[in-house]
Parts: structure tokens; C-alpha cells; sequence
């Protein structure tokens, strides 16, 4: 059967020119997958065949939804009650604009599908081109399978296929959904991409949040116009931990609750600040309801966490991404403004991490307006209020805290009172950390059983007579560092080997010219001042790691796969074969979760081939658990 698309060649033209990027075709496929109950989704790039495929395990494309497709704005999710699939999540869309903007990326595409009517399975053959021609057909599946559909985008441009495969595409498609804050709150699909002949990956990122300075969590309620604000803080800092709730959102309102909750007497204004008007903060009724977790780091810590996962703050709706967003270097939130402000901040573009989601959002009643291509929000006069909320009251909070944290002058002295039961409540929030709270900035000093901090103790050392010879008496009970001691560098001079580890390096000498080339490399890399030295450290890492797979795939070329192309599907060859030993589960599955979740090599390769800084932090890190691997490889 044939039918033609409803819409004109020149609406067409207008509609895929509004489509920012080939992933956000990819994210929509993705998304309708997930629409249709789908567990399992694979993605698929065959850059020699400019040809990409999303495979879902979902309930099909029915015979209605089927001629449909000539009918692109029509969709009846979000229609008549019908707003979750079977696993709970809210419908990602609405729009029925996903199949059409196919067409930005390529010329034709090809639908197979099978689905369940009666209890029988039919199957669907269907080939939209973008002359507007639907052709479809429609047959008894006889083969078995179970419901599904494979999307097959065809004649795709060579730069767009190549676009799609750059590190900060893929870095993107990772962040596509909340999967990294919610993983354990929600039901997510398995998700994997392959590119032509590599294993499939989870496009998942997993990780633990930790040494973060703050770990910030919020939520905004449209129907009782509330917002839910805590800040959580790393050891040492005396911040209120509680959930504190804002109901009016006027600069002065919010000057209050930062001294009567954070002891903040002087507070700096944000850009958004500056220039809200009155409409801003008081008529919120169209403002949707949202959530969210920013996490704060300082310069030092951010590296290993951030530049792993790509710092910013994204934004989501109903758990996936919006793709304007998805870029690290989209500083939409201001936090370059802060750093002008005051230069003493830690919030900056690279050192903010998280996320701000707009949980069951329904376009078909929201004032909000997200645009066709779903790649941002219409930027009118409720996404100004918006961004109050988000960037006037909320980041204002965190960005005083941190300017507090640091100015000792901005902030409202404890008494011994609050010292003693800021120092309970901290010892309860650091757990196992037995650590002395700060105030204002200034070390606190325990005399006796009272806590002084040292401009308290220094007034009382003005006093005269029997109470001032007292106060020298009791100086012996004071704990003072010696002068002599030096903390320690923060990086070792160098990635090293154990002496047991360096036994089996010895036996390399003037094997072969393999052999002779890995000995030279853990020469070289033992002897790199990685502080100094870090980029020629990354190399000889690399380096190490592919000359240590060739070695052992040499001796068990029958059992190890080793190509030129690709050092990462080496290595998860070598991980095959040791995993199907069975005898070094536990060693396996680090080497597997550095180089699959930790995204090694990816990260290596940058550091070689393009501008990436070397993270000093990541490097060390990844050494710890893949000099084992190397060890094992040239043992053998």
C-alpha cells in the first residue's frame, strides 16, 4: 500500500531545518523505543554503509500508528488518560514529529516492526522516503519473533556519520537520560551502541559521587508554588545540613533565610538578580514543577570526577535530555558570572556537576513550550520566570554559601553554644570522621572541655592577674602541630611497579623486540615526573597497555583477537579469554570496568590526538588497577 505525507515540501524544509544535530535524531528513536515498553535498545552505526539502526524489543508499530506517519504533529500519547508505558515512565513525547525529523539525517527510511493484534503477531514492512512517499505492507509474521522494531536510517552524509562518532557526541549520548543520578530509582531499558565492528557498550555512565564540596538537592512544587532546598557539605565545613522550604522568592525573602539558616549576613547578588523584575518572583503559576542535584567541586577534586563525565549541569524532561544542554561548554546556568563576581568561588563552568529534570511533564497542558526538534524550551516569558527560580534563587544560595565558606567576614560568628552543637551535628553528618568544625574559616581549638576559636583565645590572653596566669598554665593541654611538619605532595613523582611486579619486567630483557619495547616503556614511565611530565606519561601508558595486549595475544593468537584498529576491543579480547578461565573473576572485572565504564582508552586517545588536558587524577587512578593487567599479559 502506498500513501503520501500531509504536509507540504516547504513546512518540511522549515521543520528539518530546526533540527540542531544528527543525535537528537538518535535521542528520539531512542525515546519512542522506550515509549513502546521496550527492556532492550540497540543502537547501531555502520559508518562504511552511512547507514544507523535503532532496535527495540518493544510492542511495535500498529497498523494505525503505521499510517500515521503521513501525518506528522498527530500522536495520541498524552491523550485520554494515556500517559505511561507499562514500566511507569511518563511518555518522553507527544509531538509526533520524531520520524519526520529522520529526515534531517538521512534520505530514506526503513521500518520493520512486528506486533501483537487478537493474540497473532503481524509484521510490518515500511519505506518512507523524503519525496513524502509512504510504501507499507503487511504480512502474518510466521517466523516467531516476538514484538519489536528495527529503524533503518539509510544514505546518511559521510560528515554527519562522522559527526555522530566524535568524542563529544558519544560523550553527549551518555548523558542522554538521569540514568547516572536514578539508576537505582527507575526502571531503565538496557541501552548499547555498537560502531561497525566493535563490541556493543552501554551508552550508561555509572559512578560514585565523592570528595565533592557540596551536594546540593532541590525541588519545586507548582501546585503549592514551594521550592525544597538542602546543601550538603564536605568535612570541615559547618553549613546547615536541613531541607529548608521557600515560599517567597524576593531578594530580600531570600536574604533573610541565608542569615536566619546559613549564618549569612552578607550576601551577593547574581546576575539574574540584578535584573529580575517584579513578575519574576511573584506570578509563578505556569512555572512547571522540577528537581534536581548540583554537585560542587574544587579545582583539584574536579578533574578525576568531571572531566571523566563532562562537567555542567544538564537539563532533562521526563528523564531524558534536552540537547542544547548536553554541551559542557553551554553555560546556561551563569557560572562565569560568579567567578567575576567574586573570584574566591569554586562555581565555576568546569567545577559544576548535575542535573535539573522536569518530572511528568505533559506538553498538552504545560505553559512551558519545548521546542519541535526537543532540543531546548521556547525562550519566552514563563522560561524567564524559570530561570529565576533556578539561576536567581537557588543558585544564589549555593553560590553565597561557597563565598561564605571562604570570607569569614560574610558570616555571622557562633557561640560557644552553637559551636558545641554545630560540632554534634557534624560528627553525626562525617560519619567515622571525628573532625573539629571551623568557624568563619579559623581552626577551632579544644582547651580543657570548652572549644575556642583563636580570637576568642587571644582576647582572653588580655586578661590580668590570677585568671591570665591560669590561662598560661593551661596552654600545656593545647594540641599545636610542630613547626617541622610538611604535608605531603599530592602526586607521587612517578607511576611505579612493585619490587615483586618489577621481577617479572627483568625477565623481558632481550627476548624479542616486543619484549625489548615494554621493558624500555616501564623504564620510561617509572623515570616521568607525572606532575611535569604528564602528557608524555599518558603516551607511555597507552603505549604499555598495547604492546602488554599484543604480547599475550601473540602467545594465544587460536583464543585472542588482535587487530590494528581498535586497542579498546583488544583488550576486552584478552578480558574474554582470562574471564573464561575462571580463575580471576575479581581482577577481570576491575580491568573490565576501567575500560568499559571508565571509558580508558577513549580517554587516553584524547589526551594523544586532540586538545583534552591530562587529568593527573584519572591517570593515577586507572594506573592502580591496570598495571596488574600488564603484569598479567607479559607473565605469560
Amino acid at each position: 500500500m502506498q500513501e503520501k505525507l500531509t504536509i507540504n515540501s516547504t513546512e518540511i524544509t522549515r521543520l528539518l531545518g530546526t533540527v540542531g544535530s544528527p543525535l537528537i535524531v538518535i535521542s528520539e528513536l531512542i525515546k519512542n523505543g522506550i515509549d513502546a515498553n521496550a527492556t532492550k535498545i540497540e543502537v547501531i552505526y555502520d559508518c562504511t554503509q552511512c547507514m544507523v539502526q535503532v532496535i527495540d524489543n518493544g510492542i511495535g508499530i500498529s497498523t494505525e500508528e503505521i499510517k500515521n506517519l503521513t501525518k506528522p504533529g498527530y500522536s495520541t500519547k498524552k491523550t485520554n488518560g494515556n500517559i505511561r508505558n507499562k514500566q511507569g515512565f511518563f511518555f518522553t513525547g507527544n509531538k509526533g514529529l520524531g520520524i519526520l525529523s529522520c529526515f534531517s539525517l538521512c534520505k530514506r527510511i526503513i521500518i520493520d516492526t512486528i506486533f501483537q493484534k487478537n493474540q497473532k503477531n503481524y509484521k510490518y514492512h515500511a519505506v518512507l522516503s523524503k519525496d513524502g512517499i509512504l510504501d507499507y505492507q503487511l504480512s502474518k509474521n510466521e517466523d516467531g519473533y516476538k514484538t519489536g522494531t528495527i529503524i533503518t536510517l539509510q544514505s546518511i552524509r559521510p560528515s554527519d556519520m562522522s559527526f555522530l562518532n566524535t568524542s563529544s557526541e558519544l560523550q553527549k549520548i551518555r548523558h542522554l537520560s538521569t540514568y547516572l543520578y536514578k539508576r537505582d530509582k527507575l526502571p531503565f531499558p538496557t541501552i548499547t551502541l555498537k560502531i561497525d565492528d566493535q563490541e556493543p557498550r552501554s551508552i550508561y555512565l555509572d559512578t560514585e559521587f565523592k570528595n565533592m564540596l557540596y551536594d546540593v538537592e532541590f525541588n519545586y512544587n507548582k501546585v503549592l508554588k514551594k521550592l525544597y532546598f538542602s546543601c550538603k557539605a564536605g568535612d570541615g565545613k559547618n553549613i546547615n545540613f536541613e531541607r529548608i522550604e521557600v515560599v517567597s522568592f524576593d531578594l530580600q525573602n531570600l536574604e533573610k533565610i541565608a542569615l536566619e539558616h546559613y549564618r549569612i549576613k552578607k550576601t551577593i547578588k547574581t546576575r539574574t538578580n540584578d535584573n529580575a523584575d517584579y513578575q519574576s518572583y511573584t506570578e509563578l503559576d505556569d512555572v512547571p514543577s522540577f528537581e534536581g542535584r548540583i554537585l560542587v567541586y574544587d579545582n583539584q577534586k574536579a578533574g578525576a570526577t568531571l572531566k571523566q563525565y563532562g562537567a555542567g549541569v544538564n537539563l532533562y524532561v521526563n528523564q531524558f535530555a534536552l540537547y542544547n544542554y548536553l554541551s559542557s561548554d553551554n553555560d546556561w546556568l551563569g557560572l562565569g558570572d560568579f567567578s567575576q563576581r567574586k573570584k574566591a568561588t569554586n562555581l565555576r563552568p568546569h567545577n559544576v556537576f548535575g542535573y535539573v529534570n522536569f518530572n511528568e511533564f505533559n506538553e498538552n497542558i504545560e505553559a512551558l513550550r519545548i521546542s519541535n526538534e526537543r532540543a531546548d524550551f521556547i525562550q519566552d516569558q514563563i522560561f524567564k520566570k524559570l530561570m529565576y527560580l533556578l539561576k536567581g534563587v537557588i543558585m544564589f544560595f549555593v553560590f553565597n554559601i561557597d563565598v561564605a565558606e571562604k570570607n569569614p567576614s560574610y558570616k555571622v560568628p557562633l557561640e560557644k553554644s552553637d559551636i558545641n552543637s554545630s560540632a554534634s551535628r557534624e560528627k553525626t553528618n562525617n560519619t567515622g570522621k571525628n573532625s573539629v568544625p571551623h568557624t568563619n574559616g579559623e581552626d577551632i581549638i579544644k582547651t580543657g572541655g570548652s572549644v575556642m576559636s583563636p580570637k576568642q583565645e587571644k582576647s582572653s590572653e588580655i586578661d590580668v592577674g590570677n585568671d591570665a596566669l591560669d590561662h598560661q598554665a593551661d596552654t600545656s593541654n593545647i594540641y599545636a602541630p610542630k613547626d617541622n611538619y610538611k604535608p605531603k605532595k599530592r602526586f607521587v613523582s612517578g607511576l611505579s611497579f612493585t619490587a615483586v611486579e618489577g621481577k617479572v619486567i627483568e625477565g623481558l630483557k632481550n627476548r624479542d623486540s616486543l619484549s625489548n619495547k615494554i621493558y624500555h616503556l616501564t623504564y620510561e614511565i617509572t623515570h616521568l615526573d607525572i606532575q611535569n611530565f604528564c602528557c608524555s606519561a599518558s603516551g607511555v601508558y597507552r603505549g604499555l597497555l598495547e604492546c602488554a595486549t599484543r604480547y599475550v595475544a601473540r602467545k594465544h593468537p587460536d583464543k585472542i583477537k588482535f587487530t590494528e584498529e581498535c586497542l579498546r576491543d583488544n583488550i576486552i579480547s584478552v578480558l574474554n579469554y582470562y574471564g573464561n578461565q575462571g580463575t580471576m573473576d575479581k581482577e577481570v572485572k576491575l580491568w573490565r570496568e576501567t575500560v568499559n565504564k571508565r571509558y580508558l582508552i577513549d580517554t587516553l586517545n584524547q589526551y594523544m590526538h586532540n586538545e583534552t588536558e591530562v587529568d593527573i587524577d584519572f591517570i593515577e587512578q586507572t594506573w592502580k588497577t591496570m598495571k596488574s593487567y600488564i603484569i598479567k599479559c607479559i607473565s605469560e
